[in-house]
């Protein structure tokens, strides 16, 4: 749409300078034809001047001379001087001449397309600015909202790092625990194992004394019982040793 319009009004401009290009070299042309009138005029005169010269006006030949040579170093002078013909380029257009009507007619393009501009593309170009400067103030908020959106996931991922962090010390610590009261455990474990097999020891170890001393007890009476027999002089038998022993008993209150 925008390039629409300045094709337009470049058409538009062309339109209205054309017109005063081809204004501006019919005025030249004119003035050309006003230089070449003049210039015959002045060719006319110079021509008279000769021919009364020629015909004896002047009686003195070098007079009439001088006369002419004058008159036509003055024309010619003054025609070489003449600032008209002087700027005035091979077609008789003047190219440093001030043009007010030229002038006036460049104003009015000038501002005729100004009226055209801010009639036509103005608006377009404005919209077309304000629609960019929003779009970049988007990409500047959407760019804002990204990045606090990315401070917000890293803040988020930060707060999840130390939580697992938390949560990994939490873990040792209670691993710890359970290590400390397994060992604990098992060490009363041991402890109750050998309580237990020092108990076992000494009940056995008791066993061992009871069976000792009733195997040295019966050695002992056997012993006895041998001796006593060679002593009274016949074998005594269990027997009579248990008799002997239940009499001796049996005796013992009555001598209490």
């Amino acid at each position: 749409m925008f390039k629409q319009l300045c094709f337009a009004l470049f058409a538009l401009s062309a339109m209205l300078v054309l017109p005063a290009a081809s204004f501006a070299q019919d005025e030249s042309a004119g003035d050309g034809d006003t230089a070449e009138v003049t210039s015959d005029a002045d060719v006319g005169e110079e021509d008279a001047e000769d021919d009364g010269h020629s015909d004896g006006e002047h009686g003195d030949e070098d007079h009439s001379g001088e006369g002419h040579g004058d008159e036509h170093g003055e024309g010619h002078g003054s025609h070489d001087n003449d600032p008209t013909h002087a700027n005035l380029s091979d077609d008789g257009l003047n190219l440093m001449g001030w043009r007010t009507d030229l002038a006036l007619f460049n104003a009015v393009v000038f501002l005729i397309l100004l009226m055209g501009l801010m009639a036509f593309a103005w608006k377009p170009i404005i919209e077309g600015l304000e629609k960019r400067e929003k779009r970049i103030a988007g990409n500047i908020q959407q760019a804002e909202e990204d990045a606090a959106a990315a401070k917000a996931k890293l803040a988020e991922y930060e707060q999840k790092l130390a939580s697992a962090s938390e949560e990994a010390q939490e873990i040792v610590a209670t691993a710890r625990k359970d290590a400390e009261a397994a060992g604990q455990k098992i060490v009363a474990a041991a402890q109750e194992d050998a309580a237990r097999l020092q108990e076992r020891a000494e009940s056995e170890i008791e066993s061992a004394k009871k069976v000792a001393l009733s195997e040295l007890a019966g050695q002992s009476t056997a012993i006895a019982m041998s001796v006593a027999g060679r002593v009274v002089g016949r074998e005594v038998n269990a027997d009579d040793h248990n008799g002997l022993i239940q009499e001796m008993l049996s005796k013992l209150p009555s001598e209490n």
